[in-house]
């Protein structure tokens, strides 16, 4: 199979999955897609396989629906409980650091960075991250 069969195959997937978990869930293509701020036609041509979805855009169409992004792939199911929060949680933690971008001089964004990536390195060492008190 081809690499633009497989694109395709894929696309129609994840449209039928976005379809799907859209239907589970009683809502109307209207109703996702004013969520995830696009028409519904727009909606529609992921749903049908035409347009490809970004994965920003899944990023939102799961969120949206409490549906994991592997679900739209074809494998799993709806997110747990504990997902669903670690997706809040890292919803967030994308949003105030989104913010501090936008705040913050050039200094001190590198800064933060900087200790972002330290805290990453220490937690992939093994080393526990230490918990708020």
């Amino acid at each position: 199979m081809t690499t633009k069969k497989r694109s395709a195959t894929m696309d129609r997937l994840i449209g039928q999955n976005i379809r799907q978990a859209r239907q589970k869930l009683g809502m109307t293509q209207a109703d996702l897609a004013q969520k995830l701020g696009i028409s519904f036609q727009q909606l529609q041509k992921y749903e049908n396989g035409v347009d490809r979805v970004s994965a920003a855009r899944l990023f939102e169409v799961a969120r949206h629906t409490g549906y994991s992004l592997q679900y739209f792939y074809g494998e799993s199911g709806p997110l747990s409980a504990q997902d669903q929060l670690a997706l809040r949680q890292a919803e967030e933690t994308y949003d105030l650091y989104d913010d501090l971008l936008d705040h913050l001089p050039e200094p001190e964004r590198w800064a933060l960075l900087t200790l972002m990536m330290s805290l990453r390195e220490t937690h992939q060492q093994g080393s526990p991250c230490p918990q708020a008190a």
